[in-house]
């Protein structure tokens, strides 16, 4: 079986933070799964897209919008997920307001101190 990724996309119904119904908080979540074909790989993606979803008890849900792309890793490196190309007026301008400070990247703003468990 060949390795896949897909970007899916999901929406709060309604915003767990601000309670709107409008302008909602929107998740692009990458996954990487193995498939036997891209035809089951787009299945395979909604799938998982599907049983991503939660309903809360206060009301809000996390629903499941779509597949937002997915894609055959095979020809890649091992360690590569995801790839995108993009043209963009100015791309060094942009790159300096897009780029954050790596200490507020979420590999260091999610960590939990040892023995703290989530809530």
């Amino acid at each position: 079986m060949q390795r896949y990724s897909a970007k899916l996309l999901f929406i709060w119904n309604p915003d767990p933070v601000t309670g709107s119904k409008h302008r909602r908080l929107c998740e692009e979540r990458i996954v990487v799964f193995q498939s036997r074909s891209p035809r089951d790989a787009a299945r395979k993606a909604t799938a998982i897209g599907r049983s991503e979803q939660l309903s809360l008890e206060s009301g809000h849900r996390l629903k499941f919008a779509g597949v937002l792309q997915c894609m055959s890793l095979e020809s890649w490196d091992e360690s590569e997920v995801w790839w995108e190309f993009k043209r963009r007026a100015n791309p060094d301008q942009w790159a300096k307001k897009a780029i954050p400070h790596p200490k507020s990247l979420y590999v260091f703003t999610d960590e939990r101190p040892k023995g703290k468990k989530a809530r």
